[in-house]
């Protein structure tokens, strides 16, 4: 309904402007994004569009990570990367799909995981899933120091409170790794 879209237009104004003094560019960009789609639902023009091939193989795969369904996530984003290899956001969920998907060999499906997206924040350091994703990765890999850099980066660019915690919950495992590593050495 249009109060609904007006509501979280107004929901994700009001976050995106209090991160405005942090981070004005990426601020801006995103207040752009988000007025762009509030008006193209208020218009129709959503759903008229017919999706190129790699944006619905992508779609099938945030779907299928959606329901921790990784063998198909894997799948399904591979065949978008292969369509679209240029899409960072496709790059960086192939790597998490890629991570979880336990069909193959943890050492190979980390490392591949891994490659992906550090290739991912190498191509836009900016890109908010690439860089949680990665800290993700890190911190389940036992890890959590390598997690601090992407996991900082990514705060100061989203007031998100998952994403805060996630930090805090990272910044914790850092200091007690670090206390455990100077107890035992």
């Amino acid at each position: 309904s249009h109060d609904l879209v007006k509501a979280t237009l107004r929901r994700l104004k009001a976050r995106y402007q209090a991160a405005e003094a942090q981070e004005p560019e990426a601020s801006r960009l995103m207040l752009e994004l988000i007025q762009k789609a509030a008006d193209q639902i208020v218009t129709g023009a959503v759903g008229n569009v017919e999706l190129q091939e790699h944006e619905r193989f992508y779609q099938v795969g945030l779907k299928a990570i959606e329901n921790k369904d990784w063998q198909r996530a894997d799948k399904a984003l591979s065949k978008a990367y292969q369509l679209c290899i240029e899409d960072i956001n496709i790059l960086a969920h192939l790597g998490w799909a890629r991570f979880n998907n336990s069909d193959i060999d943890k050492e190979k499906r980390q490392g591949e995981a891994l490659e992906n997206l550090q290739l991912a924040v190498q191509l836009d350091n900016s890109n908010l899933d690439a860089l949680v994703l990665l800290a993700k990765v890190y911190k389940e890999m036992g890890q959590p120091e390598r997690a601090l850099a992407p996991i900082r980066k990514a705060t100061k660019l989203t007031p998100d409170a998952e994403i805060q915690k996630l930090r805090e919950d990272i910044e914790s495992a850092a200091e007690e790794l670090a206390q455990s590593q100077l107890d035992n050495g």
